[in-house]
C-alpha cells in the first residue's frame, strides 16, 4: 500500500471490479485511453494482468476514484492512470503519479519511466510535466498517434 498526503494508493484485487467498472465503462474516461468502454467482464478479465504495481486510489475516506499502474510494455516501464469524472482537476491524478514512480524506483533497477499519452489529452500532459516527466518523442501505433514522456531516476537515490 502507498499512501500520499490525501490519498492511499492499495493494491487492486477482484473485489475491486466494481469501483474500476464505475469509470473503465465511462466513454468520457476512455477517450484517450487506449480501449474502448469495458463491461464488467472484460474489466475482472483485466484485474491482475499487468507486470508491476497496480493500485485503486482512495481517498481518506475510502471511496475509489481512480487506478494508478507500473508496469512492463516490453522494455519499457510505463506509468498508466485513470480517475473517475467527479475526481478530475483535484490534483489526484499527480499525487498518485508521484507515488507510483517513487514505488517504481524502489521496485526495479530501471533509469527511466515513460508515459504515452494522446497528443490531444492536455489534462494528462500537464500531470506528467507536474512530476517531472518531459516530452521525448511522437509516433502512431496500433492505437493511433502518441506523444511519448519520460522521466529519470533521480540521482543520488529515491525520488
Amino acid at each position: 500500500m502507498l499512501r500520499t498526503d490525501r490519498l492511499i494508493l492499495r493494491p487492486t484485487t477482484m473485489d475491486d471490479v466494481e469501483a474500476l467498472l464505475s469509470w473503465q465503462s465511462l466513454p468520457d474516461v476512455c477517450t484517450y485511453l487506449p480501449y474502448a468502454p469495458r463491461t464488467r467482464a472484460e474489466v475482472a478479465a483485466k484485474v491482475g494482468t499487468y507486470d508491476g504495481g497496480q493500485w485503486v486510489i482512495e481517498r481518506l475516506d475510502g471511496s475509489a476514484i481512480g487506478e494508478v499502474m507500473v508496469f512492463r510494455s516490453g522494455t519499457d516501464l510505463d506509468l498508466g492512470y485513470v480517475l473517475h469524472p467527479t475526481a478530475w482537476g483535484s490534483g489526484y491524478a499527480t499525487e498518485a503519479a508521484r507515488a507510483a514512480v517513487a514505488w517504481a524506483w524502489e521496485a526495479y533497477p530501471d533509469d527511466r519511466v515513460v508515459a504515452i499519452i494522446d497528443p490531444a489529452n492536455v489534462s494528462s500532459r500537464r500531470v506528467l510535466e507536474r512530476v517531472g516527466f518531459v516530452e521525448v518523442g511522437t509516433g502512431d501505433d496500433e492505437h493511433g498517434p502518441f506523444v511519448r514522456f519520460e522521466i529519470g531516476r533521480p540521482s543520488g537515490g529515491v525520488a
